[in-house]
């Protein structure tokens, strides 16, 4: 492993193996039982180049540096695990310099996961900008949604408590800052 002062990183540097497999490579930076990625992983490949990183905030992308943060929800179209040289939400930054926008995507996730996560993630942190894509969400599969216990508790219905159990809806008392 690759001194992680050599390559400029502050994280847990991981070295990926051509041949690893994506089941593999998953665990190395989603938490299944959660839903959410690991705190501050860089994964580089054997060159030494960052393939991609988490920040300290669970999301892909660097740390916050104090502009107004963005964060666009979705699932494997918006983490792009094979993007190398940012991923779409990232680059939004590049044109709209005034805020830093992080991925908030994860592989896999439902809708109704990822809307979970969303509000999570905006009751302890300031967000300016929610964006949710999306993507490749299977519409049959979402109506399942928490009634699925294989796929662990981060896709629980109980696990949405701001969230209507009829509907999906945000229910009006479940905003708070």
């Amino acid at each position: 492993m690759r001194d992680p002062a050599a390559v400029g990183l502050r994280k847990r540097v991981i070295v990926l193996e051509p041949d690893l497999g994506h089941g593999a490579l998953t665990a190395m930076y989603l938490d299944r039982q959660t839903g959410w990625l690991y705190p501050d992983v860089s994964l580089v490949d054997p060159s030494g180049n960052c393939v991609f990183q988490t920040n300290r905030l669970r999301l892909r992308g660097p740390d916050p540096d104090g502009r107004p943060l963005g964060v666009v929800w979705g699932d494997s179209t918006v983490f792009g695990l094979h993007q190398v040289d940012g991923t779409w939400p990232e680059l939004i930054s590049d044109h709209i310099p005034t805020h830093l926008f992080l991925n908030g995507g994860v592989e896999g996730s439902t809708y109704l996961h990822t809307l979970k996560r969303a509000v999570e993630f905006n009751r302890t942190h300031v967000v300016d900008v929610n964006v949710v894509a999306c993507g490749c969400f299977p519409l049959f599969d979402n109506k399942r949604t928490g009634r699925d216990s294989r796929r662990g508790p981060a896709h629980d219905s109980n696990v949405a408590e701001p969230f209507d159990d009829r509907d999906g809806h945000l229910r009006p008392d479940s905003r708070s800052r």
